[in-house]
C-alpha cells in the first residue's frame, strides 16, 4: 500500500482533495435542503392560514379595494403637499401661473418632467425645456391657449417673484426660475455665477437689507466673500445659486422685524440628510429690542406659510447694556470702592452658596440704608426736587438686548430633476 502511494503520490493527492470537496458539497447540499424544507413549511402554513381566513369571509371585496386605493391616493397627495412646503419659495407664483392658464400645479410638474426625461431630448437646459413646455401648452386644444396668453402669464409670474427678491429679473432669468419651480435647478457657468453673486451682494448693500451693516465688505463677509476676486467652480456654483435666495429671505425677515444690527452671521455647508432632504445650519448674533427679536423668531417659525421651513435650535438673550446701567447706579449710590466690594461679594456668593449670599446682601443693604439716611439729612426735600436729575429714568433706558440665535433650514430635493 505504501509502495502504491509512493508511486502514485499525485493521483492520491488529487483523489484526497476531490474527496474532501465532495464531502463539503454534500454538507452544503444537506444544509440548503433543510433551509428549503423549513421555508416550504412556513409558506405552506401561511397559505393554509390565508385559505382558512378566506373561507371564513375575511377577504377583500371590491368596495374594500376601492377604499384602499382612495386612501393610498389621498396619502400620496398629502405627502406631496407636505414635501412642497420645504424650500419651495417660487411655488405660490408657479401655482398662479398654472391657474392663469387653466392648468393644475401637478399637471405642469408632470408635463415638465416628461419633457426632461425624454430620451431623445439632449438639450436639458431651462431655456429649451421651458420653450417646449410653452409649445406643448399652446398645442393642447383643450386649453385654448395662445402664445400671447402664455407669455402674459409668464410676465405676471416674473412680476410676482420680483416682489420678494433683490435680483434684477429679466425675461431669461424669469424662465430659469419657472424651471426651478418645476424641479430643474438653476445652473450657470463660473463667470455668470460670479456676476450673479456680485449683483446680489451689491443689491443687499444698496437696499440696506442687513440691519446695521453699512459697508459692502460686511455684506461680502456674510455671503461668500471668498469669491469676490475669484471665479467659483465645481460644487461652489450650485451652492451659491441655492444659498443666496436663502440668505436673502433671512435678511428680509431681519429687516422687517426692525432689528438694530446683525453683529455676526455664519452658516454651515448644506448637509444631505437623505436622497430627498438637505439642511442648512445658521448661527448669528443680533441686537434689537426684545419685541423685534421676538418678531424675527416668530417670522422664522411661520415661514412655512411661504413654503420655507426654519427650525430654531437655540436662543440665548442677554441685556448687556442694562447690566452696565445697574452697575453705574450702584457706583453712584455706594461709591466706587463699595460698589466694587459688592460686585466681589456677589461673585464670592456664587462660590460659597446661597446662605452666605443672603448674609452679605443684608449687610450691604443695611449699610446702604445708613448712607442714604445720612445723605437725606444733608438735603431737604425741596433741594432734591430742584435737581435737574430728579425723576429721571436711570435703569431701563437701553431698550436693546443681544441675542444668539441658531436655526436650521430644510429643503426637499426629492422632486429635483437630475441626470439619469
Amino acid at each position: 500500500m505504501n509502495y502504491f502511494i509512493k508511486k502514485n503520490i499525485i493521483f492520491v493527492i488529487v483523489c484526497s482533495i476531490t474527496l474532501i470537496a465532495s464531502i463539503f458539497l454534500i454538507y452544503l447540499d444537506l444544509a440548503k435542503h433543510s433551509e428549503i424544507v423549513a421555508a416550504n413549511e412556513v409558506t405552506l402554513k401561511n397559505q393554509q392560514d390565508h385559505d382558512n381566513a378566506y373561507r371564513k369571509g375575511n377577504k377583500p371585496v371590491e368596495l374594500n379595494i376601492e377604499m384602499i386605493k382612495k386612501d393610498t391616493e389621498t396619502l400620496r397627495k398629502k405627502t406631496e403637499e407636505l414635501q412642497r412646503i420645504f424650500g419651495k419659495p417660487y411655488r405660490k407664483a408657479m401655482q398662479n401661473f398654472a391657474k392663469n392658464l387653466n392648468y393644475s400645479e401637478n399637471e405642469l410638474y408632470a408635463i415638465f418632467k416628461e419633457l426632461y426625461q425624454n430620451p431623445d431630448e439632449q438639450n436639458k437646459t431651462a431655456e429649451n425645456l421651458v420653450s417646449k413646455l410653452f409649445k406643448k401648452m399652446e398645442e393642447d386644444k383643450t386649453k385654448n391657449l395662445t402664445k400671447e396668453k402664455i407669455e402674459d402669464a409668464l410676465h405676471k409670474f416674473i412680476a410676482e417673484v420680483q416682489k420678494n427678491t433683490v435680483e434684477d429679473l429679466t425675461y431669461e432669468s424669469g424662465r430659469a426660475i419657472l424651471a426651478s419651480a418645476l424641479g430643474l435647478q438653476r445652473n450657470m457657468n463660473a463667470a455668470m455665477t460670479h456676476v450673479y453673486l456680485t449683483q446680489m451682494q451689491n443689491n443687499f448693500y444698496k437696499q440696506r437689507l442687513i440691519p446695521g451693516v453699512k459697508t459692502l465688505q460686511e455684506v461680502q463677509d456674510f455671503t461668500f466673500n471668498q469669491f469676490t476676486q475669484t471665479l467659483p467652480s465645481g460644487d461652489a456654483i450650485p451652492d451659491i445659486l441655492n444659498t443666496m435666495p436663502i440668505f436673502e429671505d433671512i435678511f428680509f425677515r431681519m429687516k422687517n422685524a426692525k432689528l438694530t444690527s446683525v453683529d455676526k452671521f455664519s452658516r454651515s455647508k448644506p448637509v444631505k440628510l437623505s436622497d430627498k432632504y438637505d439642511s442648512y445650519e445658521f448661527k448669528m448674533d443680533i441686537t434689537g429690542s426684545l419685541e423685534s427679536i421676538r418678531t424675527f423668531i416668530n417670522d422664522l417659525q411661520n415661514a412655512y406659510l411661504a413654503n420655507r421651513v426654519y427650525v430654531i435650535t437655540w436662543i440665548a438673550i442677554e441685556a448687556k447694556k442694562s447690566t452696565d446701567e445697574v452697575d453705574s447706579i450702584r457706583k453712584q449710590l455706594m461709591g466706587e470702592e463699595n460698589a466694587n466690594d459688592q460686585n466681589r461679594n456677589i461673585m464670592n456668593n456664587d462660590r460659597f452658596g446661597r446662605q452666605q449670599r443672603n448674609r452679605n446682601v443684608n449687610n450691604n443693604n443695611m449699610n446702604s440704608r445708613k448712607r442714604n439716611r445720612k445723605a437725606r439729612q444733608q438735603l431737604d426735600q425741596a433741594e432734591i426736587e430742584m435737581q435737574s436729575s430728579y425723576g429721571k429714568t436711570v435703569i431701563g433706558i437701553e431698550k436693546n438686548v443681544n441675542a444668539t440665535v441658531e436655526f436650521k433650514y430644510y429643503v426637499f430635493t426629492g422632486d429635483w430633476l437630475k441626470p439619469e
